[in-house]
């Protein structure tokens, strides 16, 4: 019985802070002819600076593709509010890394956003990129 309190004291203790993680929420954009994915999308909050991090993973050890990580904010009226670029080196997936969830990336933003702001996360690759990458597929429109 007493292990049954404890179970429910801690997660009442604990349910303000899942609570408290939900105020944005994290999109990946899916592109065409992909064979990679992110996994473990999170935005964390802190000091008046919001930080998006992930992994990209691919099914096949050799398909994550040399490019970049573009991430973008949008208020909740659908409006765009900021953009960053994330520089990503791939390596190969070794066994495990890919069951870690494969390999990290993080983009941070140097201001707060309101709640209900939406991240949309997607990836570019270096064959596609030219002088300056155009983003009509994909999030920064």
């Amino acid at each position: 019985m007493m292990k049954l309190f404890y179970v429910l004291l801690m997660s009442w203790l604990l349910m303000p802070v899942s609570w408290a993680e939900n105020k944005y929420e994290v999109q990946a954009m899916e592109q065409t002819d992909q064979c990679w994915f992110f996994k473990n999308l999170k935005v964390i909050e802190q000091d008046n600076m919001i930080m998006v991090k992930g992994r990209m993973t691919a099914a096949s050890r050799f398909a994550l593709p040399r490019g970049h990580i573009d991430v973008a904010a949008f208020g909740p009226d659908g409006n765009k509010l900021a953009e960053t670029t994330t520089a990503y080196v791939p390596s190969s997936l070794t066994y495990r890394t890919k069951q870690k969830g494969g390999v990290r990336f993080s983009a941070s933003f140097g201001q707060s956003f309101p709640a209900g702001t939406v991240f949309k996360v997607a990836f570019h690759e270096e064959a596609l990129m030219e002088k300056k990458p155009a983003h009509s597929g994909n999030i920064a429109k």
